[in-house]
C-alpha cells in the first residue's frame, strides 16, 4: 500500500498543486501541472493521485494544527473487480466490490481510476454520508453521469486495469491503493470490448481565423447599446480521426496572452466554444468571449489552442512565441494571431 496522508477530495486538484510549488513544497517532478498558463484538462490517473496526495499534506498539517483528534487514516477492507464491459451496451460501466472502514471521524469520500491499454483514465470520485463508520457494496465505475471520464462507445478495447483507490475520512487522513495493493485483494484487471471501432486519437487543429485585429473597450458593438464591452471569436478549424469509428471534435478552447516584460501573461482573454454536430471528421468551432471591463489593454497574441473530442480525447497546441520548442508558429495555421485592445 503506498504511504498514508490526510486529505479530503479537491475537485480542481492542479491549482493546489501550483500553490505547493511557489512554497517549495513540493519537487520539481511537479513542474510541468504547475507551469503557467496551460489550460485546464483531463488528468491521467497518476497526475489524480499525486495532486490528491498533495492537497491531502496541506490539509493534514492544518488539521493536526487545530487539534483534530483522528490520526488514523480509512481502510480498505474489500475490493474486487466484477465482470467486463461492452463499450456498446447502454451505460457501459464496472462493476466494483468496495469495502471501508474508519473507527472515528467516518469515511467520506472515495475514488476509484481505471486506466487503458493506451492510458486514457475513467475515475469514479463519489462522497458518502459524512461519518461513516463502514461502507461495504458493489459500485458502479465509468457510468453517465456517475464518472470523471465515462465509458463512451467509443472506448478502447483491450485489458484495462483499476490503476487505484483513494480513501478519504472525515478527519483529513486518506489511505492510497496502488494496483499491486488491489490485485493483492482481488481481480484488478478486466476486459472492454468494442465491435463498432474505436476512437483513442486526439482531434488536431487544422486553422482557424480570429474575428478582429483591433478592439476599443469604450466601443460598444454594432447595435448594442452604451456600455457593453466588445466581442472577440474565432472560428477553429478541427479535424478528427478515430480506429474505425470517428467521435468527432466536441470542444475548443483559444487563449490569447498580453505578455509582460518578463515573458509572463500578465492578462489574458479565453473563448470558448462547442461543435454543433457530433461524430464529424472534420469541422469548425466557432469560440467567443466578451471582454472584461478591467481588460488591460495591449497586444493579446494566440497562447494556445485546446480541443477535445466525444471521445474525450483532447489535444493542446501551444505558441511558440510563449513556449519556445514545445509550440508551434501559429502564423502557419491563422491569417493574424493577435488582438490589439485599446481603452
Amino acid at each position: 500500500m503506498s504511504s498514508v496522508v490526510r486529505s479530503f477530495f479537491a475537485p480542481n486538484p492542479t491549482p493546489v498543486i501550483r500553490g505547493l510549488l511557489a512554497a517549495g513544497l513540493l519537487g520539481a517532478s511537479f513542474a510541468a501541472l504547475a507551469a503557467p498558463p496551460l489550460p485546464v484538462h483531463p488528468l491521467s490517473a497518476a497526475e489524480r493521485l499525486a495532486a490528491q496526495r498533495a492537497d491531502a499534506q496541506v490539509k493534514r498539517a492544518a488539521a493536526q494544527a487545530a487539534g483534530v483528534v483522528d490520526n488514523t487514516p480509512p481502510a480498505l477492507t474489500k475490493f474486487a473487480a466484477i465482470g467486463n464491459v461492452d463499450a456498446q451496451s447502454v451505460a457501459p460501466h464496472l462493476d466494483v466490490d468496495l469495502g471501508f472502514s474508519d473507527d472515528l471521524a467516518g469515511v467520506q469520500s472515495y475514488s476509484v481510476y481505471l486506466v487503458s491499454p493506451s492510458g486514457q483514465s475513467i475515475v469514479r470520485q463519489a462522497i458518502l454520508q459524512t461519518g461513516q463508520k463502514r461502507f461495504d457494496g458493489r459500485v458502479s465505475v465509468g457510468a453517465t453521469p456517475f464518472a470523471d471520464q465515462p465509458f463512451t462507445p467509443f472506448s478502447e478495447p483491450g485489458t484495462w486495469t483499476v490503476d487505484s483507490v483513494a480513501v478519504f475520512d472525515a478527519g483529513y487522513n486518506a489511505a492510497f491503493y496502488d494496483h499491486a495493493a488491489l490485485s493483492a485483494m482481488g481481480r484488478a484487471t478486466f476486459t472492454v470490448s468494442n465491435a463498432r471501432g474505436y476512437d483513442i486519437k486526439p482531434p488536431v487543429l487544422t486553422g482557424g481565423v480570429l474575428s478582429a485585429a483591433k478592439l476599443t473597450l469604450s466601443s460598444p458593438p454594432p447595435g448594442t447599446w452604451d456600455g457593453t464591452l466588445p466581442f472577440l471569436s474565432a472560428q477553429i478549424e478541427v479535424g478528427d480521426e478515430g480506429n474505425g469509428a470517428v467521435s468527432g471534435a466536441y470542444e475548443a478552447i483559444l487563449t490569447l496572452c498580453l505578455l509582460n516584460t518578463y515573458h509572463d501573461c500578465e492578462d489574458r482573454i479565453e473563448m470558448h466554444g462547442y461543435a454543433n454536430q457530433p461524430g464529424q471528421s472534420r469541422g469548425r468551432i466557432r469560440v467567443a468571449a466578451e471582454l472584461r471591463p478591467d481588460q488591460l489593454p495591449g497586444k493579446y497574441i494566440v497562447q494556445y489552442v485546446y480541443l477535445s473530442d466525444s471521445a474525450h480525447n483532447f489535444s493542446q497546441t501551444l505558441s511558440k512565441d510563449i513556449y519556445g520548442s514545445a509550440g508551434i508558429d501559429f502564423r502557419t495555421l491563422f491569417p493574424f494571431t493577435s488582438v490589439t485592445i485599446s481603452p
